[in-house]
């Protein structure tokens, strides 16, 4: 837990914070799993210790392909850092394997159309101009990712022309 927060720390003025917040669930489950499994310090962690927490991901925790592939991802960064601050043997971050993804891995599950109506209406009707009801309006009317909803703020809409202008910001 040191280590994650030494690494969060490092990385803090990098990532967006939706991201942080992700590489910290993401490092919470790792942390859990290493606890659970009595490895208390990371200089004992070995490629096993890796395998053993990407097969109890996958089959116990019955993560999607790419999910384990995000998670896998976090973690193969978490062990980069821990390699420059003397906290695991060179290189451990290189026996994290990575999933390969395909398209069919995708979730291409579809809002129908008449359910977004019937959510927004009764958004209108008992929650009006709530954050909720604001968040479902811009997502269904614009189709843009919730990510992107996220980091909106007043700056970004163009009250003249009525347009969202969307920005990276990290």
């Amino acid at each position: 837990s040191t280590a994650t927060k030494m690494y969060l720390d490092s990385r803090r003025h990098e990532l967006a914070d939706a991201t942080l917040r992700s590489h910290e669930y993401r490092l919470k489950q790792f942390n859990d799993w290493c606890e659970d499994n009595g490895i208390d310090n990371l200089n004992d962690l070995s490629g096993r210790d890796l395998h053993r927490f990407r097969v109890k991901r996958r089959e116990d925790d019955g993560l999607a392909t790419a999910s384990m592939k995000g998670q896998l991802a976090t973690l193969r960064m978490f062990l980069r850092f821990c390699v420059t601050i003397d906290a695991v043997e060179q290189d451990l971050d290189e026996k994290i394997l990575l999933p390969k993804t395909t398209e069919e891995d995708a979730r291409d599950r579809m809002l129908n159309a008449d359910r977004a109506r019937e959510i927004l209406d009764y958004l209108e009707k008992f929650h009006y101009a709530t954050l909720e009801h604001a968040l479902w309006e811009t997502l269904w009317n614009t189709g843009i990712r919730i990510g992107g909803a996220r980091g909106l703020n007043i700056d970004n809409y163009n009250s003249d022309e009525q347009f969202l202008a969307l920005e990276h910001k990290p």
